[in-house]
């Protein structure tokens, strides 16, 4: 566990801790995928430092199929967050902002980067017609799914020095789950709380469960910077933020998704505190409440892939103690 955390902290990561993660991740899902494969995959997350535990890369097995649909192999993709194109622009000490625009119709999405050393901002247009792509994802949001590829594209040509040795984004690798393979989908949904609702949402959490309260106001609005050392520390924190709390919060994981989370762990056979452990370790938070909804879309899928893990004991009644406002803050 104490390597983990240094992970999460960002210490420099180890082949060891991504071997370990990835072992724990897709454990049975590795086999018939080629150790030259999984190697390479451990030394491209190395060399580029990608820390997995910060959702920064991705590793997606999946399998390889002829024009027939058979299985002619399995691969082991490796896949950047597109967010990690904008950190590293911005480690750079280069960039001086960007922009992303999506014509009212959807057809093409442009961005504007402008970097401190150039005169004039880089613009890059990408076009819904030349990637879109047949999946859930691109029905659901295409105009999401389109604003992250230009900026994809559009920092990786912006910031080569930085940006060209890392493996590309999901939305970048067209084809990779197209009609002949099957590659689980990084699940994006849109939310069906109003952003209105995200303020009341951690109040009624400080009036029935403050410690997750705490957690919210020392994770999304505190920060690494600021410490809210308890309940009332964090609750006057609150009070302070709720103008721009906003701004500030994420979109929490909807009821869908934590219902999905429980039945999930469930079938696992994992008890009160191995879950618990498990939400720590890897987002940083003790109840699904506080997940926001791409965290809780990440969760699914590291469930749904320990899913052949032996099944142990059921887990015990105390696993609902902080599942009960589910109704509530929906």
């Amino acid at each position: 566990m104490q390597a983990i955390e240094k992970v999460r902290n960002g210490e420099i990561v180890s082949e060891s801790q991504l071997q370990k993660f990835i072992e724990l991740t897709l454990g049975p899902q590795l086999k018939g995928i080629p150790e030259e494969q999984i190697v390479a995959a451990l030394q491209v997350a190395k060399i580029n430092n990608l820390n997995p535990w910060k959702r920064e890369v991705y590793f997606i097995p999946y399998d390889v199929r002829d024009k027939g649909g058979k299985v002619v192999g399995r691969k082991l993709e490796i896949v950047t967050s597109y967010t990690v194109y904008i950190s590293r622009a911005a480690a750079s000490g280069l960039l001086n902002g960007f922009r992303v625009e999506v014509d009212p119709k959807g057809d093409y999405a442009k961005v504007q980067i402008w970097r401190k050393d150039w005169d004039h901002p880089f613009e890059w247009i990408v076009f819904k017609s030349e990637v879109y792509r047949d999946t859930r994802t691109w029905k659901d949001m295409p105009k999401f799914m389109l604003r992250k590829v230009a900026i994809s594209q559009g920092f990786r040509l912006a910031f080569p020095e930085v940006i060209a040795g890392l493996p590309y984004t999901r939305e970048e690798l067209l084809g990779v789950d197209g009609d002949n393979n099957d590659l689980s989908e990084i699940r994006s949904e849109e939310s069906d709380r109003p952003e209105s609702e995200k303020a009341a949402f951690v109040d009624r959490l400080f009036d029935k469960y403050p410690e997750l309260a705490v957690e919210i106001v020392q994770k999304y609005i505190a920060g690494d910077e600021v410490s809210a050392e308890d309940v009332e520390g964090a609750r006057a924190l609150w009070e302070e933020s709720k103008d721009i709390a906003d701004d500030l919060l994420p979109e929490f994981a909807t009821e869908k998704q934590r219902k999905r989370i429980k039945v999930d762990v469930k079938k696992l056979g994992w008890d009160k505190d191995t879950y618990r452990t498990f939400l720590k370790n890897t987002y940083g938070v003790s109840s699904s409440l506080i997940l926001s909804k791409e965290e809780a879309s990440d969760c699914i899928d590291r469930l749904s892939n320990l899913q052949t893990v032996k099944k142990g004991a059921e887990p015990p009644e105390e696993f609902d103690q902080f599942e009960e406002c589910e109704a509530e803050s929906a």
